[in-house]
């Protein structure tokens, strides 16, 4: 009789191991898929939503130096017509130029400082002069800058575009 219960409680054992691996077997498997499906729901969302920023702030960059450039030609323009440099070409013509200088380069410095993501500003004028508030941008960029975009400035004639960094 022993010997018939220990047979009984041998094979319950066994049943019970057995059983006891495979439900661990099923609830190692089964977290393995919910953690993994709700890792890659997360990393989806949150690489959708920088992405949606990332893409906020450059339509908001563009805003900016799109009233920057507003800002620049009206502020221009009021120098030209208020006599800013008008008034100046009556004087000798060094002096005539360097007020020209000092007026648009003034302009584009105080447009500047209310666009603080702007780092520089240039102006080139008709005449292929660079206006700049670094003063290292001014010596070569008209040149490089005419020989890439004038198509584009022909066309855009009265326009603002924005061209984007002049490779040296």
């Amino acid at each position: 009789m022993k010997r018939r219960v220990r047979g009984i409680r041998k094979k319950l054992t066994q049943t019970y191991v057995i059983l006891v691996c495979v439900m661990s077997c099923a609830f190692v498997v089964s977290s393995a898929i919910v953690f993994s499906s709700s890792v890659r729901q997360q990393t989806a969302f949150f690489l959708n939503h920088n992405a949606q920023l990332l893409a906020e702030r450059m339509s908001d960059l563009v805003r900016t130096m799109e009233s920057c450039s507003n800002a620049v030609m009206l502020s221009l323009n009021q120098v030209e017509v208020v006599g800013g440099i008008e008034t100046v070409s009556q004087t000798a013509a060094g002096d005539a130029d360097l007020a020209r200088y000092n007026a648009i380069t003034l302009h584009l410095f105080l447009v500047g400082q209310v666009y603080r993501e702007v780092d520089a500003l240039v102006f080139i004028d008709n005449a292929g002069r660079a206006y700049s508030t670094k003063a290292e941008l001014e010596p070569g960029i008209a040149p490089r800058f005419l020989d890439r975009y004038r198509t584009l400035l022909t066309r855009a004639a009265g326009k603002s575009i924005c061209v984007g960094i002049v490779p040296s």
